[in-house]
């Protein structure tokens, strides 16, 4: 694994023309990251994308806080990853006063091998543990902590079954293997 690099310094990133991130200094990313079109990544903490992390089409990490995504990880189209939210009890949105508002700011971690199914959510402190599986049109709800190589689904998310990992073993085993690194495929 190489130590991520800022984004806009980054030699081995893929980041298709229409992604928006307004703050690539502050977004660190290992080999082989692809960034799909269409996507929105607001930062103003540290976030950092390990080696061969995809980020699909139409997805958005926002909120403002720090977000970690590890090795060979993999965001399907529309996912969002929220750090932060409002309460429902106080005044919320961008034209209530600050101080009327009650936010709820947390990091977001998630490991690596894991796949976020399409339109999926992650809310703030959300941990999702290596090799996890977050179902198609899933919430993974504030402060989850989601086990190791386990499939999830539903809203909000509940345990499926395990998740065989020896494939993902035997793929990164033969990776070490040959020599081969995270790269964007064609």
């Amino acid at each position: 694994m190489t130590a991520p690099v800022c984004l806009s310094e980054s030699l081995t990133a893929k980041v298709w023309p229409h992604a928006v991130i307004p703050n690539p200094d502050l977004v660190f990313v290992g080999d082989g990251v692809v960034i799909d079109d269409f996507v929105l990544i607001v930062a103003r903490k540290p976030i950092i994308l390990a080696d061969g992390v995809h980020i699909g089409c139409g997805s958005s990490i926002l909120g403002g806080e720090a977000v970690r995504i590890g090795e060979g990880t993999s965001l399907s189209a529309g996912v969002r990853i929220f750090t932060a939210t409002e309460d429902l009890d106080g005044l919320f949105g961008p034209s209530a006063p600050d101080s009327c508002r009650i936010a709820l700011r947390a990091p977001v971690e998630i490991g690596a091998h894991v796949l976020i199914g399409a339109n999926s959510v992650v809310l703030p402190g959300a941990r999702i543990g290596r090799g996890a599986v977050v179902g198609a049109l899933s919430m993974v709800p504030t402060w989850a902590k989601l086990d190791e190589w386990t499939v999830y689904g539903g809203v909000p998310v509940r345990e499926l079954r395990p998740r065989n990992r020896q494939p993902v073993g035997l793929a990164m085993h033969i990776m070490q293997e040959e020599g081969l690194l995270w790269e964007y495929q064609r």
